[in-house]
């Protein structure tokens, strides 16, 4: 083959890919795509399931903070002082039993928006989105143990906080995601 024929080849072969290369960069790329998609999926459902938790721990919080405020009124071994109080009292009629916390209009709520702010006005139209239900056990006749359930739904839809299945724990766990939290209360002993 002359040299000027090897040029001509040389040429006609250098000018551009083969379908077969084309073919295999289109192959790495959707491998690729594919990963990445699959990645942002994961990291979406991820950052939501953090953000139900970080608010259910929220919640719980600051019902633990309600009962201890609730607790400060039970300061005699007197089983009627215990009565005095708004959510403590739970503990002489339904012990070791999941309760939804009564409302206290304007300021407190067992039903929480989407957001965790409470639902306490009755004209708000807001979905809900988180229950608090709370099981009281009395431990000694001086101290109570608090067990604070928030729970949602994972799909992000309304939750009803009152329904019979959410009194059992076991009650489809693929539906509901939940914190808990205990917490101990103690009497308060007069100088």
């Amino acid at each position: 083959m002359s040299p000027r024929k090897k040029l001509q080849s040389a040429a006609v072969r250098a000018r551009g890919y083969t379908m077969m290369e084309v073919m295999m960069a289109l192959g790495v790329l959707a491998v690729g795509a594919t990963g990445i998609i699959a990645m942002q999926k994961a990291a979406v459902v991820g950052n939501a399931s953090a953000k139900s938790i970080a608010t259910g721990t929220a919640l719980a919080n600051r019902w633990a903070e309600r009962l201890r405020v609730d607790s400060m009124v039970w300061n005699t071994n007197d089983p009627t002082d215990m009565g005095q109080s708004r959510w403590l009292k739970t503990v002489l009629t339904t012990p070791n039993m999941w309760t939804l916390p009564t409302d206290v209009a304007g300021s407190a709520s067992p039903h929480a928006d989407p957001l965790g702010a409470d639902i306490v006005l009755a004209s708000d139209a807001s979905l809900t989105g988180y229950c608090t239900h709370i099981s009281y056990r009395m431990i000694t006749p001086k101290m109570v143990s608090a067990v604070i359930r928030v729970a949602w739904r994972r799909d992000s839809t309304a939750i009803d906080c009152s329904a019979p299945g959410m009194f059992i724990p076991e009650t489809d766990l693929g539906s509901y995601g939940t914190v808990y939290l205990t917490t101990g209360l103690i009497m308060q002993e007069q100088p």
